[in-house]
C-alpha cells in the first residue's frame, strides 16, 4: 500500500484507540512532546511526502540534532524545536540538499568513518530511499575498487542507522544463517533502521514498538516504502489477538509499546533498542526488560545502543 490517503486513515483510528487505552506511566517527561489535537497533522497531506525535513520526525531525527540551530535543545527549552510540532508548525527546517560547507564537513567525516567501520560495499548497498525527502549531500569518495572517483548522495541520520545495521548484521549472521525470521523493535523512530533490516531480512515479521503518536509516522514511513508488504496494527491486535503474531503473511506489526504483553513467550530471535531507553523512566526500563527476558529465544539477540547516564536524571 503506497496510497497515502489510505495511511492517514489507518494512522488515525489506531493513535485514536491506542490513545484511549495508554496505561499511566508510559510517557516520560522527555516524550510528552505532542499536541493534544495531533491529529491535525493527518489532514495536512502536504507535510507528509517531506516529514524528514519538518516537525513531523524532531525527536528521532539526528538531522535536526547536528545540523540545526537549537536542535541538540531538551524539549523543555523554549529555544527547541520540539515546539514547532506542538505549534502544527511544520516549515522545511533543512533543504532537500545540503550546501553549506560546515554542514558538508560534519557529513564527510561521519560518511569516512562509517565506511571505515561497515566498509564501502555495505554503506552504498543500503542508502536510504528518498522516501520522506531526507535532506542529501553529494559526497566524493574513492571506491577501493573503482578506477574513477565516486559521487553518492548521502543523509546523515541515514549513515548512524547504517552503522546500527551493520553492527546487528555482523552478529545475526553468525547465529542465523538463513537470517531471522522474528525481530522485535522497541522505540523504533520514524522506521528506518527497521527498513534496513527487512532489506537485509526480506522473510523477517518485523514487530515495532512504540509511543502511539510514533507509530503514526512508522506506518506512513514504512507503508511509502514497502507498498507490497503485509502490515498489521493495534485495531488487528484488538480484533484477532495473539494470532497476528503467528500469521507467517504478515511483514510488519506495528503497535503501542505496552502491546510487547501480547508477544508469545520464547518467539522473537532479534530484540533491538537503540537510543531510547536512555529517555525512559527506570519503572519502564525495568518493564521492559521483563518481557525482553520473556520474548527472547534461548539462542536471540538483544542489540542495545544506549548511553549510560540519562538527562535529565529524573526521568
Amino acid at each position: 500500500m503506497n496510497n497515502p490517503l489510505q495511511s492517514f486513515d489507518i494512522i488515525a483510528r489506531n493513535i485514536d484507540l491506542a490513545r484511549k487505552e495508554m496505561p499511566p506511566g508510559q510517557k516520560s517527561v522527555h516524550w510528552d512532546v505532542f499536541p493534544k489535537d495531533y491529529d491535525k497533522a493527518f489532514q495536512n497531506h502536504e507535510i507528509w511526502p517531506v516529514f524528514l525535513r519538518n516537525a513531523l520526525s524532531i525527536g528521532f531525527n539526528d538531522d535536526f540534532v547536528t545540523l540545526c540551530e537549537g536542535g541538540n535543545l531538551p524539549p523543555y527549552d523554549a529555544n527547541s524545536l520540539w515546539h514547532l510540532r506542538l505549534d502544527h508548525d511544520y516549515r522545511s527546517l533543512l533543504p532537500p540538499k545540503i550546501t553549506a560547507d560546515h554542514q558538508l564537513q560534519i557529513i564527510h567525516k561521519v560518511f569516512e568513518v562509517v565506511i571505515e567501520i561497515c566498509g564501502a560495499d555495505f554503506v552504498l548497498e543500503n542508502l536510504t530511499p528518498p522516501v520522506g525527502s531526507p535532506s542529501l549531500a553529494d559526497i566524493t569518495f574513492d571506491h577501493p575498487i573503482a578506477t574513477e572517483r565516486n559521487v553518492v548522495q548521502v543523509n546523515l541520520h541515514d549513515l548512524i542507522l547504517i552503522y546500527y545495521a551493520w553492527q546487528i548484521n555482523r552478529v545475526i549472521r553468525h547465529h542465523y544463517l538463513n537470517g531471522v525470521m522474528n525481530i522485535v523493535e522497541i522505540g523504533s523512530g520514524f522506521g528506518g533502521l527497521a527498513a534496513k533490516l527487512k532489506d537485509l531480512n526480506p522473510a523477517a515479521k518485523i514487530i515495532l514498538l512504540d509511543l502511539p503518536e510514533v507509530t503514526g509516522v512508522q506506518t506512513y514511513y514504512l507503508q511509502q516504502r514497502f507498498p507490497k508488504c503485509n502490515f498489521k496494527f493495534f485495531e488487528d491486535l484488538k480484533e484477532r489477538g495473539d494470532y497476528i503474531f503467528s500469521d507467517h503473511n504478515v511483514d510488519f506489526i506495528i503497535l503501542p509499546g505496552w502491546a510487547i504483553e501480547n508477544i508469545p513467550k520464547n518467539s522473537i530471535e532479534l530484540v533491538i533498542n537503540t537510543r531510547s531507553m536512555m529517555e525512559m523512566t527506570m519503572p519502564t526500563i525495568d518493564y521492559y526488560f521483563k518481557h525482553i527476558h520473556r520474548i527472547t529465544a534461548s539462542k536471540g539477540v538483544f542489540a542495545c545502543f544506549n548511553r549510560y547516564l540519562k538527562n535529565p536524571g529524573s526521568i
